[in-house]
């Protein structure tokens, strides 16, 4: 007997070295050596029998790449591959019928079927579970006692790898170290969102061993779950029937893609959901029939179909300008306590009940804003109440406190940083922009006369916002010489850069985003909309759409083109309370700290970024 974590094994892989997700951090179960992989098919309440079960490993020739059928024979094949069927109960059995590659991620799909209509089989269901990375013995023999597939498990499989899908067979990445994690990092979210071992949807987050849960240090996520309930009981409706007309004819209808073209699948139908979820709310929510099988639901229209974790974090207080690190954990400074507070990539919280406060080593105050650096993974910080930078290593630990007595710095206090891809910090000061050579880690230089607020860096020039002076200054990398772009900027807070090195900067006094290219000397386009509120923060991502943090605790979502995918309320948080950042990670998934004292986390939401965010890592890995 040994216990065997289904997916804590995705941080053992080297797919997530570093992760910070221990062998612990998910659920354990204890299992038998050499058992078979088995499982149960249902639709609703109701097995489906005669289902085509197949299992696939993830594509790695580009994003959505044709995934790999790995079953090498069963009770047939057909253009998906081997599979075996689904006996009465909806069970079935894979013993020595396949194969996969050690450290390769691993999916389960049960397609067709009788769901217990008694007129025959459905073709259009398409479920999907994940099961996780591949054991170095190539089989999981041993290693998944049973595995549930259902509605639950379809939600959740399609909400955490819409970043990498457009259908069932279509799941993957490019073969980068970055993107794998990024992926890797997906399957783990969908063990956030519902057991794959009984399809139940969770309430909370798995509990960790390593992280005290009476602390609130994990187990400390909550759950959509009558969110999840709701989407499976409106694919439920259309499993469980002929798959012609009636109900399906809806769910599809309701579900095109950006496109435009409908889906036939259930699967195919939530991915819709997933990267589209302002479209249809009302309509798709009115399909659910009365004495649904999963419950609780929602008993109301919900304002969109996003799915959002809430992380309670210890000790947050005001966070400002947020990062997230190689590993993908969430750095976040607490200008109301002088603190850093870090949580993982499951949310867990890694740095204590009371965060990292740097003490006299590192001492933060008003810490407003932090970056990355590219080359150490150190967290530097911008104190906007005093005249120093904080820097702090990986871990945590207290590194250098730069200042006025050994660089120069000057009277001036800083907003934000940000790096360039060779990892020279530049920061929003009191003074414009500042920044410092960091081999000498001297020669600090300042230009303009406006207080810096945001900061962003593209591949050759540097940003900061000037929140009084309603403008904009840029400088030449490690240049002297500095431009003001003023016009139709309004309070501009948060700046990012996309892809093509065009410029993004949210405006605070005109509930707007304004877009600056980067071969021009003027902003010439405003986009308002999305539900954008007293806008603070903006991220891009890795297809150089934009989401942006509102002062009403909500998340602006627009396309590169400035076309609002978020709708005009913005995607809720079910907060009021400020948020200052948002930040996107490599599993496509949206961290927004709120003033509330919650990290929300949007599953799949955008396109996955390399990390850390610098110019020579922007756009999808």
């Amino acid at each position: 007997m040994k216990k065997i974590l289904l997916l804590a094994a995705l941080c053992a892989s080297s797919l997530l070295a570093g992760c910070g997700v221990s062998a612990t951090d998910l659920q354990d179960n204890t299992v038998t050596q050499g058992q078979a992989l088995k499982g149960t098919v249902f639709g609703g309440q109701q097995p489906i029998v005669g289902a085509h079960i197949y299992l696939y490993t993830v594509g790695t020739t580009g994003y959505a790449s044709a995934a790999t059928s790995i079953m090498t024979s069963g009770a047939g094949s057909d253009a998906l591959g081997y599979y075996v069927l689904t006996t009465t109960g909806g069970n079935f059995s894979v013993t020595s019928t396949y194969s996969c590659t050690a450290n390769s991620l691993v999916y389960i799909i049960a397609q067709g079927g009788d769901p217990g209509i008694g007129t025959g089989t459905n073709s259009t269901i398409m479920q999907v579970a994940v099961l996780g990375v591949c054991p170095s013995n190539g089989t999981f023999y041993g290693a998944i006692p049973s595995i549930m597939i259902n509605e639950g498990t379809t939600v959740a499989a399609a909400y955490a790898l819409a970043p990498f899908a457009t259908d069932a067979t279509h799941i993957g990445s490019t073969n980068t170290t970055q993107a794998k994690a990024g992926i890797a990092a997906a399957f783990q979210n969908a063990q956030l969102l519902v057991n794959s071992f009984n399809g139940y949807t969770l309430s909370t987050t798995p509990a960790s061993t390593t992280y005290a849960s009476a602390s609130g240090l994990s187990a400390n996520g909550t759950v959509p779950t009558s969110k999840i309930n709701s989407i499976a009981n409106i694919i439920a409706a259309c499993v469980n029937s002929t798959g012609v007309g009636g109900s399906c004819s809806q769910l599809f209808g309701y579900t095109p893609n950006a496109s435009g073209v409908l889906p036939t699948d259930e699967f195919t139908a939530v991915l819709n959901m997933a990267k589209l979820p302002a479209q249809n709310v009302s309509s798709l929510f009115l399909t659910i029939p009365a004495n649904s099988p999963f419950y609780p639901g929602l008993s109301a229209v919900p304002n969109d179909w996003t799915l959002s974790i809430a992380f309670t974090a210890p000790n947050t207080s005001t966070p400002k300008r947020s990062a997230l690190d190689t590993s993908g954990n969430l750095w976040i400074p607490n200008s109301g306590n002088n603190t850093l507070t870090e949580l993982n990539s499951v949310g867990n919280v890694v740095s204590g009940t009371t965060g990292f406060s740097g003490g006299s080593t590192a001492a933060l105050t008003s810490p407003q804003g932090l970056a990355i650096q590219p080359s150490s993974g150190n967290v530097v910080v911008a104190n906007g109440g005093s005249k120093y930078i904080s820097v702090f290593t990986s871990s945590g630990t207290a590194s250098t406190l730069y200042g006025p007595a050994a660089l120069n710095f000057g009277t001036y206090t800083y907003n934000a940083v940000a790096f360039d891809s060779s990892s020279t910090p530049y920061f929003a000061s009191s003074s414009g922009i500042a920044y410092y050579n960091g081999s000498s880690l001297a020669w600090p230089l300042s230009i303009g006369a406006t207080t810096g607020y945001g900061a962003a860096v593209t591949a050759t020039k540097a940003f900061a916002s000037s929140y009084s002076g309603n403008s904009v200054t840029s400088l030449a990398l490690l240049n002297l010489l500095g431009t003001s772009y003023s016009g139709t900027l309004s309070s501009p807070t948060g700046l990012a850069t996309d892809p093509s090195s065009n410029l993004w900067i949210a405006n605070y006094g005109s509930n707007s985003i304004s877009f600056f290219p980067s071969a021009s000397t003027t902003i010439t386009t405003n986009y308002t909309g999305a539900g954008m509120n007293t806008p603070w923060g903006v991220a891009v991502d890795g297809l150089g759409n934009a989401l942006v943090s509102n002062g009403n605790g909500t998340i602006s979502m627009l396309t590169s083109t400035g076309a609002a995918l978020s709708p005009a309320t913005g995607f809720t948080t079910g907060s009021t309370a400020a948020i200052y950042s948002v930040a996107v990670d490599n599993s496509g998934s949206v961290w927004a700290p709120c003033s509330d004292g919650k990290v929300y986390k949007f599953i799949g939401l955008a396109a996955p970024v390399s990390l850390p965010l610098n110019p020579g890592t922007l756009g999808r890995p």
